[in-house]
């Protein structure tokens, strides 16, 4: 199977913030998580899950920071990451390039299970799903670019 996005109602609580919030998974603040959300990036049948945890609005220098987490089977990865979508009103499809900062592993014991290059796979695949259009959106999705440029660090 693969990373869908999944659309949800905003009123109803999230089935999966209890296991979620067991985990440990939080914001930059150390609290909880939100325990509703419009939609939801996972893939079931690897028990991965993948949710925007916190955002900074523009910086001093323009930049739009965003803090993801990426839960594999229980493990937790830290992603710091400038969103670069790109609406040109020109066009009729979206541009998403994704800029990955930070890569922070919070769980060591996920490199007894994953090597580097899957992990950033993984990554890679949550991106893209991550960039599928909204629903009910007008626009198609076009070109999806993903740039990791830093290296893995461990807490």
């Amino acid at each position: 199977m693969a990373f869908v996005k999944e659309f949800r109602n905003i009123r109803e609580e999230m089935p999966e913030w209890e296991y979620l919030n067991s985990i440990g998974v939080r914001d930059l603040s150390g609290c909880s998580i939100y325990n509703h959300t419009s939609e939801m990036i996972l893939d079931r049948e690897r028990h991965y899950y993948f949710l925007q945890v916190d955002h900074q609005g523009l910086a001093y220098n323009d930049e739009e920071i965003y803090w993801y987490m990426l839960v594999l089977d229980g493990r937790k990865i830290e992603l710091e990451v400038i969103d670069g979508m790109c609406n040109d009103k020109s066009k009729n499809y979206l541009e998403y390039h994704w800029n990955i900062r930070k890569i922070n592993i919070l769980d060591e014991d996920i490199k007894e299970t994953y090597n580097k290059q899957e992990i950033l796979q993984i990554i890679k695949e949550a991106f893209t799903a991550e960039s599928t259009v909204s629903k009910g959106g007008s626009k198609k999705l076009g070109v999806v670019e993903i740039n990791i440029s830093c290296d893995m660090e461990t807490e």
